[in-house]
């Protein structure tokens, strides 16, 4: 994990967080400085060259607003664009994928199994846009279909695709679940992100992008 996620972690992911329109505070507690402020503005995107994101290391249950407000189950985590520098946080204005893959899976090739894969447009991660003590990022919700108890370690693999540019990757994020595999509940309802079959997340490899001229 960077040492940015695990800053984040340390300070918005702590145990017993949950999820709120303002971002991850601890229940029964003010909302911080910043999150009070939610309803800023944001600034204009552009500029983006860094994607950082934080995970939470338990699962949580909401409601499915697509079907009837059944239970839902899936990883809840923060992304954040950056500039060059990793401080002010920004907004984009594409799209993102977010892959998953079991650690204690590996496949011929040495790389952990995939599990599922998910696609969120530009119109739907936009409206997950909030800010929170970190400043503005997106609350990512990922429905897991295939989850099983006797996972224990995934990775998460966030890329952000802008309208124009090379998509940017966040570093891989390993997830180690909680042995304890109580749920973290919210009643917030979601519009979970869309979960693709790991056949469709095998995208073709973007040539990489020229490397600018040395002054």
């Amino acid at each position: 994990m960077s040492r940015f996620a695990s800053l984040i972690l340390f300070t918005t992911l702590a145990a017993g967080c949950v999820t709120t329109e303002e971002g991850f505070v601890r229940p029964h507690e003010p909302v911080p400085v910043a999150a009070a402020r939610a309803k800023d503005p944001p600034p204009a995107p552009g500029g983006i060259s860094q994607v950082h994101a934080a995970w939470e290391g338990r699962l949580m249950e909401t409601r499915d607003v697509l079907h009837n407000g059944a239970p839902l189950i899936g990883l809840v985590g923060r992304m954040y664009l950056f500039g060059p520098e990793v401080g002010h946080t920004l907004i984009g204005d594409g799209a993102a994928e977010v892959e998953l893959s079991d650690l204690g899976q590996i496949d011929p090739q040495g790389k952990p199994k995939l599990l599922e894969v998910w696609k969120i447009d530009k119109a739907n991660l936009k409206r997950m846009l909030k800010k929170d003590m970190i400043g503005w990022g997106y609350t990512l919700f990922l429905p897991w279909s295939t989850y099983k108890p006797d996972i224990n370690k995934v990775q998460l693999q966030v890329r952000y695709v802008p309208d124009t540019g090379w998509p940017l990757f966040a570093p891989p994020a390993v997830v180690a679940l909680r042995s304890d595999n109580q749920l973290t509940r919210t009643e917030r309802q979601t519009l979970p992100a869309p979960a693709l079959p790991p056949s469709a997340g095998a995208a073709p490899a973007a040539p990489p992008p020229p490397v600018p001229a040395q002054p």
